[in-house]
């Protein structure tokens, strides 16, 4: 049924793309109308098609009306997330629904029935394509962070040896002295040696250059280079994902937009450039990273290369708004960055070995730090939705089976009493006198960030 709606959305919308031009002439406001009047009539069928009631089986849940195409969409929640959130918890109250193109997912800004709704999370279903639609599917919708049951389970076995604790422990040292080269070389910038530094800017080359070398296992000058010109076409790609229009859909695909253009090529030119540093390291017997799997008869190849580019693109972006977030934090607040500094200048004099066991651990001040920045600065408004398997219980309402959760990260992160009368202000300490008990991804909203720096 969806996707039958969806089809007369989609040929209702062209239809209105094609009088928009001749309706305009005639009548500045028709196309809006037109669009107002499709909505509402999707709305409608939407609802009913998705029912949320009260435990008494009687009143809906408090929703946004659909918007066609997009709903809400990706832009609403994440690129103007910061601004809308407090408005809708203000008009719908802590848990309502929200839009991501068709599908619907419930908003959870109350952190008292998280223990239950998440209480099997490793059984929790994915939304599919991160509900952003076609292009976000052939971007990354079979990447490692977006895929479920099974599927997950079989990449994950096969990747982990590659992320796991130990492997990290043995890059840090690389890591560390790559970190150091990256800022003598921003010491003797203008802008540093007049006082300035641009966090997002400075830390992302940096990033970008690192986390490609521990995933490929190095680069030559040009693969480099290489992976440098498919930065613009991706971002791209990414920003058009988050602008939505009726590309979100499959059948858009019959349209032969530009964005469709844009997308063939880059997963072209992607392919291509990771199996010429596959054909390049085998040659020269040189480290294969991630690209050691390519070949193997067991791999699903667009599995290992979404991974790949979420891994580069998706995940840099988490990071350097970690590091950005992190940075002015502790810039704005002196006494922490002086005891910050003074923990790290005393293990430094420490042997290797040492050193990558401080960074290592989750009881310093460093990483009371990197948590403080992220609980008070979120990445995103809104996590990445996912389905419990089965009906649950929040506050007054019963969501059925397979319905996707959002949490308001804020709401969660900031605006809990849990987190203080100074819950507003960088106070890293304050993970140093809690438990580790009380502080589980229920009070702190999951977004990736803490565990990626």
């Amino acid at each position: 049924m969806l996707a039958g709606l969806i089809l007369v959305s989609l040929l209702l919308g062209a239809l209105c793309t094609r009088l928009h031009g001749v309706l305009l002439r005639k009548d500045p406001e028709a196309p809006a109308l037109l669009q107002r009047v499709l909505s509402r009539v999707l709305n409608a069928v939407l609802v009913r098609l998705y029912p949320i009631k009260d435990l008494d089986g009687v009143r809906d849940i408090p929703s946004l009306p659909y918007q066609w195409p997009d709903g809400q969409g990706d832009k609403a929640k994440f690129l103007d997330g910061s601004r809308n959130y407090s408005q809708w918890r203000e008009e719908l109250g802590p848990i309502y629904r929200i839009w991501n193109g068709m599908t619907p997912e419930v908003v959870i800004a109350d952190p008292t029935p998280l223990q239950t709704l998440f209480r099997d999370s490793d059984t929790h279903i994915k939304a599919s394509n991160n509900n952003s639609g076609y292009i976000m599917g052939e971007l990354l919708g079979s990447c490692l962070g977006l895929i479920s049951g099974s599927e997950w389970k079989s990449l994950r076995t096969t990747l982990e040896p590659h992320f796991s604790h130990v492997t990290v422990s043995n890059s840090s040292l690389k890591i560390f002295n790559a970190a150091q080269r990256h800022l003598a070389t921003l010491e003797v910038s203008k802008n540093f040696q007049a006082g300035f530094i641009h966090p997002s800017n400075d830390a992302r080359v940096f990033l970008f250059d690192t986390s490609a070398d521990l995933i490929y296992g190095g680069l030559s000058p040009e693969e480099r280079a290489g992976l440098w010109r498919l930065v613009p076409p991706r971002e791209s790609l990414f920003e058009s994902v988050m602008d939505g229009g009726i590309s979100r859909f499959d059948l858009s695909r019959v349209f032969e937009m530009p964005v469709h253009r844009k997308l063939k090529t880059y997963l072209s030119d992607f392919a291509n450039f990771n199996h010429q540093v596959y054909q390049r390291k085998v040659a020269t017997k040189g480290d294969l990273g991630l690209l050691e799997h390519y070949a193997k008869s067991n791999t699903n190849v667009k599995q290992l290369l979404q991974t790949i580019d979420e891994s580069l693109f998706a995940n840099l972006d988490v990071v350097t708004g970690a590091m950005s977030w992190l940075i002015y934090n502790l810039a704005k607040h002196r006494a922490a960055q002086a005891q910050l500094a003074e923990e790290v200048q005393l293990h430094t004099r420490e042997d290797d070995a040492s050193w990558i066991a401080y960074i290592m651990r989750d009881d310093t001040f460093l990483s009371a730090c990197i948590r403080e920045s992220a609980r008070l600065s979120p990445i995103a408004s809104f996590s990445i939705p996912q389905a419990p398997p089965t009906d649950r219980k929040a506050g007054e309402w019963i969501l059925p089976a397979k319905t996707n959760i959002t949490i308001d990260t804020r709401a969660i992160n900031i605006e809990d009493p849990f987190w203080g009368k100074d819950r507003t202000e960088f106070n890293p300490s304050r993970f140093l006198d809690m438990k580790k008990s009380d502080v589980s991804t229920i009070r702190q909203s999951p977004s990736g960030q803490v565990q990626r720096c």
